[in-house]
């Protein structure tokens, strides 16, 4: 059989507060195994320390170091700030009881804020806001967020994150900004209208801390408790906006009434004018009237002789291209052929033969305005001849620009016997 031979466990810290337990264990092959536990809780002044445990047999012994590392994640967040005005705090208060730490700073001003958090490894430190994660510097053992030119959409809450691999830790910080009276980012929301016999006016504006709103009708500054029958002022709040709202039964608008919006608190004023003027009457005058018509009339005319001489210009130029398209004709009796003349000389055609002048025949010589004579020749010497007469015909009438004057022809045919 075998022997049991036992083992004496000894631990070694360089403090006290721990405690051993020692156990053993026999296998199914009937050999024996000895343990023992070091129980202790650790701080961060464990950090690197050793711990020592002895292990003696009979005729041996055998002994084992190990060195503490202290895995601490961060528990608490430190947030400090630049920030020197603490009079307006109690304008900035936490909204719930516990909330974060209030912060001011005024429009247009720089502040720094500045979080560390204790743990083992150092921790990755961040500023966000909401779920943006904002651009800051590490200084040391400390992140910087620095906020410079403070405008009024930089107020809110604003959270340190320290993370490590064994858990996180995070601090809330509440930036309040001060800034003077403006008009409200909704317009719309500040007008005046007029409805059936009232007068309303709507004015909203935005500040921090909350303003306080007055009205002014032609001069006359109003308040929340005026007269029944008179403009009553209504006014309410909602987080940096105050809309306050004139009503005024004026009856028959019959003047123009100048209204005035202020608001001011103690970083500023700002005020807005309304002018309401009554609908304005259109009136007949005759002397503006006659000049008026007088001027159309005058219009009127000049339109008309421009029209007249446009059409007369028209005829004239379709008068000569026609003119112009036109051609000539002679007719030769005598060896029946035709030519067209090369000038602007008369164009005569359809010559009859000679021969013994008919009643017809002087009527068609009247109608070409053809003026005929005889030649007058003395009777002691010559017999007296028998006159034959040409019938002409005028065609188409061809005329050079311009038109030289216009001849007039005599012809005769002498015939001897």
């Amino acid at each position: 059989p075998c022997v049991k031979i036992e083992a004496t466990f000894s631990w070694y810290y360089h403090r006290k507060g721990y405690r051993t337990t020692e156990w053993s264990q026999q296998h199914s092959n009937g050999s024996w195994i000895y343990g023992s536990n070091f129980t202790f809780t650790p701080s961060l002044d464990d950090q690197d320390k050793s711990i020592t445990c002895w292990v003696r047999y009979p005729l041996n012994w055998v002994k084992n170091t190990i060195s503490v590392d202290i895995a601490d994640p961060p528990k608490t967040v430190e947030i400090s700030t630049n920030a020197t005005d603490r009079s307006h705090l109690a304008l900035c208060s936490p909204e719930a009881e516990g909330g974060p730490d209030p912060v001011v700073v005024q429009e247009g001003e720089s502040i720094s804020l500045s979080c560390n958090a204790e743990s083992r490894p150092q921790p990755t430190l961040s500023w966000r806001k909401g779920n943006e994660t904002l651009k800051s510097t590490r200084q040391g053992k400390e992140c910087v967020l620095l906020l410079s030119n403070v405008r009024p959409e930089d107020a809110g809450e604003y959270q340190c994150w320290a993370e490590t691999p064994e858990g996180s830790a995070n601090k809330t910080l509440r930036l309040c900004v001060l800034y003077g009276p403006r008009l409200s980012s909704n317009q719309s929301r500040s007008s005046c209208w007029q409805e059936e016999h009232s007068l309303h006016c709507n004015c909203s504006l935005n500040s921090w801390p909350l303003l306080q709103i007055q009205w002014e009708v032609d001069g006359q500054t109003l308040s929340e408790d005026s007269k029944s029958g008179g403009p009553q002022v209504t006014s309410s709040a909602q987080k940096n906006a105050v809309t306050s709202s004139l009503s005024w039964p004026t009856g028959k608008l019959d003047k123009s009434h100048n209204i005035i919006c202020r608001g001011a608190n103690h970083l500023g004023t700002y005020t807005m004018h309304f002018l309401f003027s009554p609908p304005t009457k259109v009136e007949w005058n005759r002397g503006s009237s006659v000049i008026s018509g007088f001027c159309g009339a005058l219009v009127a005319i000049i339109l008309c002789v421009l029209c007249l001489g446009l059409i007369k210009f028209y005829k004239q130029r379709k008068v000569k291209a026609s003119s112009k398209a036109g051609g000539a004709e002679v007719l030769n009796s005598a060896n029946g052929g035709h030519q067209r003349p090369s000038d602007g000389s008369v164009i005569y055609s359809n010559v009859s033969p000679l021969g013994k002048k008919s009643p017809s025949d002087q009527s068609n010589a009247a109608r070409g305005r053809i003026r005929t004579s005889s030649l007058r020749v003395p009777s002691a010497s010559i017999p007296e001849p028998e006159l034959y007469y040409a019938t002409l015909e005028f065609s188409k009438l061809k005329a050079k620009e311009p038109t030289p004057p216009e001849e007039f022809v005599d012809y005769s045919e002498v015939k001897q016997k």
